[in-house]
């Protein structure tokens, strides 16, 4: 299926090429080689076992408040392994940009050799592609197409990401509907899996600066047979509808408004246990009544119905007063905060706090950033069987510095802290993750960089199993080119 939908996005670019007048086209190469190691070590805390009946047949040499190597306590599923990499990594990326003055595609695709040599049998190959097309169908009307696929069982990173030109094909009030988490956990060691991410959208602009726009998306996950096999990771199709519209009502009031319907699938024995429904909504009112200080006040709600009747239908309802109290291109800091009110059917209901500052400086040529939010997430789609409510607070800071034409240091580090309430265990999680890591860049000329990237990340959780820390170190060399053009 997702080979059709990405043969079918590339005739849709290949086709607007060839149609359109006044085009220009260019097909680059980015090179990138280099030593990937890691090192991730999970906690060798035994966990205990209620004492069994004193007439139960046990292996003689298995000791009966200790698991079987391997398994764990509770769930009897694969616990992870220490797991270190020592990787060599060639990785050609081809790219085909294409635009005219109506639309514009891009076709990119990213295989990744990776010989390991630790542990030879690891050894494999990655794949990355993606395709996009964004057409004005009029001059108040657009259409956008945007398909994300990779293959891989690279760990999920905290480095900083790179800003991307995937934005250009993406409807940017479709991107705006607040997002639950959709980041996949990699909490029980290394998998590999597929993911397909499509989102199609198409907008109409009804007035200046006024929008409205409708969107689908569709995003597949599918592990390999041994890694769904571990009872812990599991397959889902994920299906949502949007729509949003942005209306200013005078030259200093403008309200927003979203509606998203979503639709979980699972790969389970019995999927009607576990396939759920998402419904949320919300709106934003924004204000530039005193100048230079926008202000704003949104109300977001969020409801999750689970297929199994035995669990909670979850609403959070949150309300956010907003206020970005300096404003210039070399400091700006906004910040928000309101109640976000919690409700479970047939249990009791809770109060607690939503909020966020962003902080952006910047120091000569240098940029510092800071990042803090707190809140509750619906956590349905992290490629586990775990779901339910997440509590969480969480902050990242970000420094960058060139120190001239060719050398640029950055820094970042970070914090999380969650609160799990999973309901296929009908259990609560605490999780904390501190990280930390730095890059030293050098750019030889416009088409070669070399660099060294250093990541370190400590996990502590009340399931000792999920508790690890790990170290990254990665040395590439990079060259880039345009190879024709016309």
């Amino acid at each position: 299926m997702k080979n059709t939908i990405i043969v079918a996005l590339i005739s849709t670019v290949t086709l607007a090429a060839n149609c359109a007048n006044a085009r220009e086209t260019v097909i680059s190469t980015t090179i990138g080689t280099g030593v990937n190691y890691s090192d991730r070590s999970f906690d060798d805390e035994t966990v205990d076992l209620p004492p069994l009946p004193d007439d139960a047949v046990t292996p003689t040499n298995m000791p009966q408040n200790q698991p079987p190597v391997g398994m764990d306590s509770n769930m009897g599923m694969d616990v992870p392994q220490d797991d270190e990499r020592g990787e060599f990594i060639i990785s050609p990326t081809i790219t085909l940009f294409t635009k005219s003055s109506s639309d514009s595609a891009i076709l990119s695709y990213t295989p990744s050799i990776n010989y390991d040599f630790i542990e030879s049998d690891a050894s494999d190959i990655n794949h990355k592609a993606r395709v996009g097309y964004q057409k004005e169908l009029t001059d108040t009307w657009d259409l956008k197409i945007y398909d994300l696929f990779k293959n891989t069982d690279e760990y999920e990173s905290n480095r900083p990401q790179k800003n991307s030109s995937e934005n250009d094909f993406v409807d940017e009030l479709i991107a705006s509907i607040p997002a639950m988490n959709d980041r996949l956990r990699d909490d029980f060691g290394r998998r590999r899996y597929s993911r397909n991410e499509l989102t199609t959208s198409t907008g109409f602009t009804y007035a200046e600066d006024n929008r409205i726009s409708l969107g689908y998306g569709w995003d597949h996950l599918e592990y390999d047979e041994e890694e769904s096999d571990n009872g812990r990771y599991q397959n889902y199709d994920k299906y949502k509808v949007n729509l949003a519209v942005s209306h200013e009502l005078t030259s200093l009031w403008t309200v927003k408004g979203y509606t998203q319907y979503l639709r979980g699938s699972y790969d389970t024995e019995d999927a009607s246990d576990d396939d759920l429904n998402e419904f949320h909504l919300g709106g934003i009112l924004e204000t530039d009544v005193i100048q230079s200080h926008p202000m704003s006040l949104s109300y977001d709600f969020s409801l999750t119905n689970y297929d199994d009747e035995t669990a909670d239908e979850n609403q959070i309802h949150k309300l956010t007063l907003g206020y970005q109290p300096i404003s210039s291109p070399a400091f700006d800091v906004r910040l928000g905060a309101g109640p976000t009110y919690t409700k479970l059917s047939d249990s009791e209901d809770s109060w607690d706090f939503n909020g966020y500052l962003n902080v952006l400086y910047g120091i000569g040529p240098g940029s510092f950033r800071f990042t803090s939010d707190v809140g509750t997430i619906f956590d349905n789609f992290s490629g586990t069987k775990d779901r339910g409510l997440t509590d969480y607070w969480q902050s990242r800071a970000e420094y960058s510095y060139p120190v001239n034409d060719s050398w640029k240091i950055s820094l970042y580090g970070g914090y999380r802290d969650e609160t799990r309430d999973e309901i296929n265990t009908d259990s609560e999680v605490d999780v904390t993750q501190l990280f930390a890591g730095g890059g030293l860049q050098y750019s030889i000329n416009e088409s070669y960089d070399v660099g060294l990237n250093y990541d370190y990340t400590v996990q502590d959780s009340d399931s000792p199993e999920d508790s690890y820390d790990e170290n990254r170190v990665l040395l590439f060399l990079s060259y880039r080119t345009d190879l024709f053009s016309w």
